[in-house]
């Protein structure tokens, strides 16, 4: 499976008889619009050993979470900063959960700052829509997630948005796949975008950022 960056526009007609889901497109020279392009099937690590027919997988949780200079002067969010080398596993075990204020161990990010297409209630954040099923499943290729809140005027290299894919292995463990990186997200002027899918074989499991 892989997650990648692709700056730029999508082919057009490539994704014929699919439709595209949008999800809070709000106006406003502040607010970013990430595309997501998925493949047939999104999440099937945990079937691997399966006939390639039958790997099925489950619904994949994205999260998108954008990162300013003050957040990184707080000690707890040293694995945010560009270049740490954190993967998805570091994001969901140290994610903030909302009890009892900061807790030690987890990151500190505001929940106006995450934005979840997520299948599960009362995580921290701000949900955007479903957990993605592949297009197979539901019946569209992009999905259009608005209403991010990051200026294109912000160019500090401090500055940064995450997209950490929650793919899960045969186990039922988190993947320590690396998130898509923009940084710093105001140097992309077009809307960002990724894609998420199997690469040719279907065997590989990480990222390509």
């Amino acid at each position: 499976m892989v997650i990648k960056p692709t700056i730029g526009a999508v082919r057009p007609g490539v994704w014929v008889g699919l439709g595209v889901l949008v999800l809070g497109i709000l106006p406003g020279c502040g607010n970013r619009v990430l595309t997501i392009v998925q493949h047939d099937r999104v999440n099937t690590a945990m079937h691997r050993h399966r006939p390639r027919e039958k790997q099925t997988g489950d619904p994949l949780e994205l999260t998108i979470v954008c990162v300013f200079p003050k957040d990184l002067e707080k000690s707890e969010n040293d694995r945010l900063k560009p270049g740490s080398g954190l993967t998805a596993v570091d994001w969901y075990q140290h994610r903030p959960t909302g009890v009892g204020g900061q807790q030690a161990g987890r990151f500190w990010i505001p929940s106006e700052q995450i934005y979840l297409l997520t299948n599960e209630k009362g995580l921290v954040g701000r949900i955007k829509g479903p957990a993605l099923g592949g297009a197979t499943e539901d019946g569209w290729k992009e999905t259009k997630v608005g209403g991010i809140a990051f200026s294109k005027k912000l160019h500090n290299r401090k500055s940064v948005i995450y997209v950490f894919p929650k793919f899960i292995g045969p186990t039922g463990d988190v993947l320590p796949v690396k998130p898509v990186v923009f940084n710093p997200p105001g140097a992309y002027r077009r809307n960002l975008s990724v894609e998420i899918g199997l690469r040719d074989g279907g065997v590989p499991v990480q990222a390509l950022a």
